[in-house]
């Protein structure tokens, strides 16, 4: 059986308070007994699209230095921004528009 963990909506803004949620729903995740076989990051990552909110998203979901535990795949929604999107979170090429 393959078990996936999901998270939706970060709306990651640059604020403390984004970045704490994001933080402990990353620990629950890590700590798990028995982890997920992946993770999937979907819709709204960011609040209005910008590279440093993708950033932001990076750093506590792990991609940006590999420390995930298990795969995590990222899916965007209507408030992110390709470009951006592309641009700071690994894997993803880099494109213009929405």
């Amino acid at each position: 059986m393959l078990v996936l963990a999901h998270i939706s909506d970060l709306h990651l803004d640059g604020t403390g308070r984004a970045t704490e949620r994001a933080r402990r729903v990353r620990d629950r995740l890590w700590e798990l007994p028995e982890p997920p076989d992946a993770l999937l990051v979907t819709g709204d990552i960011a609040d209005h699209g910008t590279e440093g909110e993708y950033e932001e998203a990076a750093r506590p979901l792990g991609l940006r230095d590999g420390d995930a535990p298990f795969p995590v795949l990222t899916r965007p929604g209507d408030h992110d921004v390709r470009a951006p999107y592309r641009t700071a979170l690994p894997g993803q090429p880099a494109a213009d528009g929405r």
